[in-house]
Parts: structure tokens; C-alpha cells; sequence
């Protein structure tokens, strides 16, 4: 699909009121999430004998993923700003996010069909099948499962929550921001994987909100960029598999993301398959975190500017840790360098 490089006038409106919501209500937002779906552990860690850096581990967070934080206040509410889901909720995704909202459904009682991909994995459909009221495969990439559910959802006059085009998931997602200002002061820099733009556009409002000094990048696997390729048109070429699949695809081109995203994209990096998989293999042997592709890219991200540009004290989100042992063996199998 040839990128959109511009957008509409009522994206761009919606991307304004959602910053400023953004800005105002992200306080609330952690406020409202339990306990458990919060203040993510962080550690520092020497990653292929480099750093120090410090890894905001969300991929421990109930579901595996920071996915969690968005779903849960997309379905809960924040008072005056978004109401709670009433009834059944539709979504889709590649995985994790469909994950995190079938759960956070169950917290609140409510009925969640979740529509998945024909590529998805196994083990994640297993997973999502265990919690969803219904899982239904259905198109050959994300934006056609998206589009599917959201027609059900209209259909059956239910919810639809997309993986980033939402006010209450991009909310829960500002709230890593939050926290990274809180507990680490003195942090310069931030790396993030990026797919949608949910997490990148809600860390970058919030982050140059509270501390516009901190530089946010942005980390995208070079098999599967839409985001980047709208921002760096020249760099357009056809999606290909790629092992951060969570952040893999096309992605709705009315989305508020994309102004959001694009409005703030200072810094990005764009990461081969061997340096997702080196990354993987030393988050694996130097801390001991198994993680998908999707976050070690953010970590690839960060070996590879961090060669040519001072940073004191970096930090890298782990945005997932959804991966079976024989599916992360078969991944380090890939890198082919030392």
C-alpha cells in the first residue's frame, strides 16, 4: 500500500483534542488502573557488553505486554472523559492486544470477541482462545482483521477498540511515560518499538509534556515500517516477515496515530532482522529476559544510535514477552552473526 503522507483535516483536529486529553488526563489514567497492571519493574542491565541501560520490563505485566494498560482503561473509563463499556467488546490484533483486552473484559465482566489474523501465531491464538468469549481468524494481515471486527462490532451495536486508534488505550499506554519521569529523573533518552504509533504517540505527548528534554526514539524493524515509511517516503519498500510480527503490517490510514506519531518523530532507527535477533539472544543471556522480537527491537534501537550518539542514561521498553521457548530458539537460529 502506497503511504498516505498527508492527512485529513478531522485527523489532524482529533490528534489535537487527543494530545491535550493526553496531557490532562494521564494522571487519572494510572489512578484508575489496579495495581497489578502498574509501575512496571525496571532493571539496569549491560546488553552484549554495553551500557549501562535501564529495561522497563511491561513484558511482566499480567498478559505479557504493556497492551494491558491501554485495554484495561479503554474498557474501565476514565469519568468525564471516556465512558466504560457497556455489553460485548470487539478488537482485533496479531495477538497481544487482543489478549489484553479479552482479559480486561473478564476483569469487568464482560463478553470480548477478538479477531485475529490467518498469520497468527499458534501459541498466541491458544492464549487468546483460553480468555476471549469468541476468537474468530479472519484476513490475511492486521488492518483486514481490524476492519473485520470493527464491522461486527457495528453490527451488533457492541464496542470496537482498535490496537491504537483510541483515546482509552492511549491513555493506559501514557502512563509509562509517567512513571519513567517519576522514578527515573535523570534519564535522557528513551527508546520504544513501533508499530500502530498507540505507544510511540502516547509516550511522546506525555514525555514532552513533563520533560522535553528527554529524546524519544523511534524503533522500527526495516522489514515492516509503515509509520517511517510515511515520514521517509524514499525508504518505501513491500512488507516482509519480520521477527517484531507485534509491530508488523499496515496500519489504518484514518488513524489519529499517524499525525500524532508524525508530528513528533525526531529520532528513529530502523533495525535488521540479525540485529532484532542479537538483541534477542543477549536480552536473553545477560538478563535473563525471553522476549518477542517486537521488544528487543526497541533494544536493537539502542545499539545502534547509541554508536554514534552520547546518552547517559538510556532506557529501552520491553513492550512484550509472548514467545514460547521453541519459537524464541528458532529466532536466535536466524542470526547468522556472531
Amino acid at each position: 500500500m502506497t503511504p498516505r503522507l498527508v492527512w485529513s483535516e478531522a485527523q489532524s483536529d482529533a490528534a489535537h483534542q487527543t494530545a491535550r486529553i493526553l496531557r490532562d488526563d494521564h494522571g487519572r489514567a494510572a489512578e484508575l488502573l489496579p495495581d497489578d497492571l502498574r509501575n512496571s519493574t525496571t532493571i539496569t542491565a549491560t546488553i552484549g557488553g554495553s551500557g549501562p541501560l535501564l529495561l522497563k520490563l511491561e513484558n511482566l505485566l499480567p498478559t505479557g505486554s504493556f497492551k494491558v494498560r491501554g485495554a484495561m482503561t479503554a474498557v474501565q473509563g476514565i469519568p468525564g472523559v471516556l465512558p466504560a463499556v457497556q455489553g460485548e467488546v470487539f478488537t482485533a490484533s496479531s495477538g497481544n492486544h487482543g489478549l489484553a483486552v479479552a482479559y480486561a473484559a473478564a476483569r469487568n465482566g464482560l463478553a470480548a470477541t477478538v479477531v485475529l489474523p490467518e498469520d497468527v501465531s499458534l501459541a498466541k491464538y491458544e492464549v487468546v482462545r483460553q480468555i476471549a468469549t469468541r476468537t474468530i481468524i479472519y484476513g490475511a494481515d492486521c488492518l483486514s482483521a481490524e476492519h473485520h471486527a470493527a464491522s461486527l462490532a457495528a453490527r451488533n451495536g457492541a464496542t470496537y477498540i482498535s490496537p491504537y486508534n483510541h483515546l482509552g488505550v492511549l491513555l493506559g499506554h501514557a502512563t509509562i511515560a509517567a512513571e519513567i519521569v517519576r522514578d527515573y529523573p535523570d534519564v535522557t533518552d528513551v527508546f520504544v518499538s513501533v508499530g500502530g504509533g498507540g505507544l510511540f504517540s502516547a509516550l511522546a505527548v506525555v514525555l514532552q509534556h513533563l520533560r522535553p528534554d528527554i529524546r524519544l526514539h523511534a524503533c522500527f524493524p526495516q522489514n515492516s515500517a509503515p509509520l517511517y515509511w510515511r515520514k521517509v517516503p524514499d525508504a518505501l519498500r513491500a512488507h516482509e516477515s519480520t521477527l517484531a510480527s507485534a509491530v508488523a503490517g499496515e496500519i489504518d490510514p484514518d488513524s489519529i496515530t499517524i499525525p500524532l506519531s508524525l508530528d513528533r518523530l525526531a529520532s528513529s532507527a530502523t533495525c535488521t532482522e540479525d540485529q532484532i535477533a542479537a538483541a534477542m539472544k543477549h536480552l536473553m543471556a545477560d538478563c535473563g529476559q525471553r522476549v518477542e522480537g517486537a521488544a528487543a527491537l526497541a533494544v536493537a534501537g539502542w545499539q545502534k544510535l547509541s554508536q554514534s550518539q552520547d546518552m547517559p542514561r538510556p532506557l529501552a521498553v520491553l513492550c512484550g514477552g509472548n514467545i514460547t521457548e521453541s519459537r524464541h530458539a528458532k529466532a536466535l537460529g536466524q542470526n547468522t552473526r556472531p
